[in-house]
């Protein structure tokens, strides 16, 4: 009986990673200061979507989704993220697909935490989002930075290890 329930336990659980879900808006208007805000939630829901959304699927939902969220990183006057060679680094397994979750990653960490938060705390999320993506099927072959990240996270010490990878 036990083994039932656990083995239901399983589907249900695996079927609502992949149940994330955001849908874009036909007419997201993002032109003044004051358009970005309502977009907040809409922002989480589209990393979450990002970071349990293999990347070999739903490729015409993934363009959306990424070209929605570059127009708000890009425009929004609320937050700031800095982005260096060492994020280059990183990501360049596969620059196509990883530079909007790491982005998208530490932008939703900062409207989480109401704006609140250091600035290698949402690097870490940024990173995490990457990191989830990656152990997503149709994901690249992990680099061996990707690999360290992995490993420094599990140990508890990914904050002080981009600290140190980025001179911070």
């Amino acid at each position: 009986m036990k083994v039932i329930f656990l083995v239901i336990l399983l589907i249900l659980s695996s079927a609502s990673v992949y149940s994330q879900s955001c849908t874009i808006p036909e007419n997201i208007r993002l032109i003044d200061k004051e358009d970005y805000a309502p977009y907040h939630d809409l922002v989480v829901e589209c990393v979450g979507w990002l970071e349990s959304t293999p990347i070999n699927k739903e490729e015409k939902k993934r363009n959306q989704v990424n070209s929605f969220l570059i127009k708000w990183l890009t425009g929004t006057p609320t937050l700031s993220i800095s982005y260096t060679m060492y994020h280059s680094e990183v990501i360049s397994v596969d620059t196509k697909n990883l530079m909007v979750p790491f982005l998208g990653g530490w932008a939703r960490a900062i409207i989480l935490s109401d704006f609140e938060i250091e600035k290698y705390t949402g690097m870490a999320e940024g990173i995490r989002t990457v990191l989830n993506v990656m152990e997503l099927p149709g994901s690249p072959k992990k680099s061996r930075e990707i690999k360290r990240l992995i490993k420094a996270d599990k140990k508890g010490k990914l904050i002080e290890y981009l600290k140190k990878k980025n001179n911070g």
